[in-house]
């Protein structure tokens, strides 16, 4: 018989009871907190659960969530299949990841569902194959990514957008990092003549002609650190092939890939800026010609006016000489005197050629006698540190050509060696001889044809010209001086002279060894044009009424003194007005009509007209300073006989008095 139990010992196995009993009962507690708080989820969640049945693909467990994302009461949603809510476009793809999750145990994808209300939303499903009492069921977690799926396209065709912006641009784009470039669209490799890809990675400022590089750098950091400055400037940019274009940059700064970088758009703006750079060539061109037009009108105004004074002091010489008697001092001195009266009347003339007031004309002329006159004349333009050689070929050099634009052709060849030689001044070479081009020769020299020419040249000792020099020094506007003291167009119209008269021209030139041009004129095999001497036979004399008009008295004094020595009847009035008046009187009373050009109220040509609408066979003989081809052909279109240019001589009245009387 056993020993009854202690009443400790029945008090400790009641105390171990107890303490099963509640740590039953916490874990019973614990499994219904645990429930609940599962339940919760499961219920309240943001996802759908859905438990389904693998064979007939209906769910067997699920909570509300699901029902709320599709639309569908419990009732129904128990009901249905997943096919059944499957859009079409993605059913397929759905069975194939339900067999894989039935093959492999999880799967995760992505499907479209169709709501009750036939919206469609994009669904991603967490599937995982699960044991349930022996039983193999599909675990799913349902969550709706719609709005995401929206965020994306939305994304998608943004970037599409932009993208599409970037790569249709007018302009150019690239951005870098640093100072490598990390993207490029396609107008911009267009622009610069590069392949796509072929810039990505290379140092941007190389882009950059050197004088842009120091500012767009310094302005590039400005913009990384923040501050405001002007993103909108022109730079030159390189093309890969080395030449270069105007563009418009703007920068702004961008979050590129997670890190900052500059996006800088660039636009082509060089036909622009060609167009600016002609407008300004047209309009410097404009002003030049302006000026010259000015330059001329002033030339014209003192030559009349000097001729004026030469006049009084020529014609006065010259009647003084025929009353003086052979070989007295006087006369001898008077002689010198009516010299340099010609040689200031030849000055004038040269002034008239330089401000084109006189017609150009080609004749068949004597190219040494008129390149010994322009080298006179620019021996007293040129300062004395300049020697002048000359190198003058015997024998005839003859040429057809305008003898002003001969002059101003070597005036300007003269001019510009002397600026080449500078302050310290040096050797002006100019030559002239006969040169035989055969069709080797010839070829070499501007494509001129074999044969006979003359070659002019003028050399100097200056400072020379680079290559870059030469090929432009003979475009207009084109000059190495300083701003003020030139306008370029000096070679240039040598140039264009030379082209005209069937010749050519050549520059040779090194820095440090002067320059050479050489012109080349065709020669001709005929003579000069001789003028008859001006002092041969004795001086041809009439008897005639001749009305003298000259608004300055004092010519009009010489005018009738000259006349009456050669044995005419002479009125002299030095009004216009006046003239007319006396000629309207008695209009059969005159022989012959000399005036004066340029007058005061009634200028020579209109008395010209007023004269012929009443005599319409009387001679006129116009007297001016100057002479152009507008006033020419109107002075001949009214009928007058006669031209003379003043300062007048005795011989050259007489002659152009008889010669006028004697064709009426």
């Amino acid at each position: 018989m056993s020993e009854k139990p202690t009443y400790e010992e029945l008090e400790q196995k009641v105390q171990t009871l107890e303490r099963k009993l509640e740590d039953s009962r916490q874990a019973e507690k614990s499994l219904e907190e645990a429930e609940s708080y599962y339940r919760a989820f499961f219920e309240h969640g943001t996802d759908g659960v859905v438990v389904l049945d693998p064979e007939t693909a209906r769910p067997v467990i699920f909570n509300d969530q699901v029902c709320r994302q599709l639309g569908y009461s419990r009732e129904e949603f128990a009901h249905l299949r997943l096919p059944d809510i499957e859009a079409s476009e993605t059913a397929e793809e759905t069975r194939a990841h339900i067999q894989k999750v039935l093959k492999l145990g999880l799967d995760d994808f992505e499907t479209i569902q169709r709501t009750k209300q036939g919206e469609l939303r994009h669904v991603h499903i967490s599937a995982q194959r699960i044991d349930i009492s022996g039983r193999s069921v599909y675990h799913c977690i349902w969550r709706d990514i719609t709005e995401r799926k929206r965020a994306e396209e939305a994304f998608r065709q943004s970037e599409q957008k932009y993208r599409t912006l970037v790569e249709e641009s007018f302009d150019g784009i690239f951005v870098q990092k640093g100072p490598k470039i990390i993207f490029t669209n396609q107008r911009l490799n267009e622009m610069l003549g590069y392949e796509e890809g072929e810039l990505l990675g290379l140092d941007h400022w190389l882009l950059y002609h050197p004088d842009d590089q120091e500012l767009t750098r310094a302005r590039a950091q400005a913009r990384m650190r923040g501050e405001n400055i002007i993103s909108r400037y022109e730079v030159k940019l390189q093309r890969k092939d080395g030449s270069w274009l105007y563009g418009e940059v703007r920068v702004r700064v961008i979050n590129f890939e997670g890190e900052l970088g500059l996006q800088v758009w660039v636009r082509d703006i060089t036909e622009r800026k060609r167009a600016e750079e002609e407008r300004a060539r047209l309009e410097a061109q404009l002003r030049q010609a302006q000026k010259m037009e000015a330059l001329g009108t002033l030339a014209g105004g003192i030559a009349h006016d000097f001729n004026n004074i030469l006049a009084a002091m020529m014609g006065y010489t010259e009647l003084a000489l025929y009353d003086i008697p052979e070989g007295l001092p006087a006369k001898r001195q008077l002689e010198q005197v009516l010299k340099s009266g010609l040689r200031a009347k030849n000055l004038v003339q040269q002034i008239l050629r330089f401000s084109r007031r006189t017609d150009p004309e080609r004749k068949t002329i004597q190219l040494a006698p008129v390149m010994v006159e322009t080298i006179k004349l620019l021996r007293s333009t040129l300062p004395a540190t300049i020697e002048i050689v000359q190198e003058m070929e015997s024998g005839p050099h003859i040429v057809s050509a305008d003898p002003t634009q001969v002059h101003q052709m070597l005036m300007n060849l003269g001019a510009n060696a002397a600026h080449a030689m500078g302050e310290k001044g040096g050797v002006l070479k100019v030559r002239l001889e006969r040169v035989e081009l055969g069709i080797g020769t010839a070829s070499g020299v501007a494509e001129l044809a074999p044969g006979v020419y003359a070659e002019l040249t003028v050399s100097d000792t200056g400072e020379g010209m680079d290559k870059d020099t030469l090929e432009r020094v003979f475009e207009p506007f084109f000059t190495t001086k300083d701003t003020g003291q030139g306008t370029g167009m000096g070679l240039s119209v040598v140039h264009g002279i030379v082209k005209a008269h069937g010749g050519a021209i050549t520059v040779d030139s090194e820095p440090g060894k002067g320059s050479e041009f050489r012109v080349y004129l065709p020669l001709l095999k005929t003579g000069v044009e001789e003028d008859v001497p001006g002092d041969a036979g004795p001086l041809p004399s009439g008897t005639e009424h001749i009305l003298f008009v000259d608004d300055e008295t004092v010519l009009t004094d010489i005018g009738r003194t000259m006349l009456e020595r050669l044995g005419y009847q002479v009125t002299a009035r030095s009004s216009s007005i006046e003239a007319l008046e006396i000629f309207k009187a008695k209009p059969d009373r005159f022989h012959l009509v000399i005036t004066d050009r340029t007058m005061p109220n009634m200028t020579g040509i209109e008395l010209a007209e007023e004269i012929l609408s009443i005599r319409p066979d009387i001679p006129i003989i116009i007297c001016t300073g100057f002479s152009t081809p507008l006033s020419n052909q109107r002075a001949e279109g009214v009928g007058v006989k006669r031209v003379l240019m003043k300062p007048l001589e005795i011989r050259e009245v007489a002659v152009a008095v008889r010669e006028a009387l004697e064709k009426r």
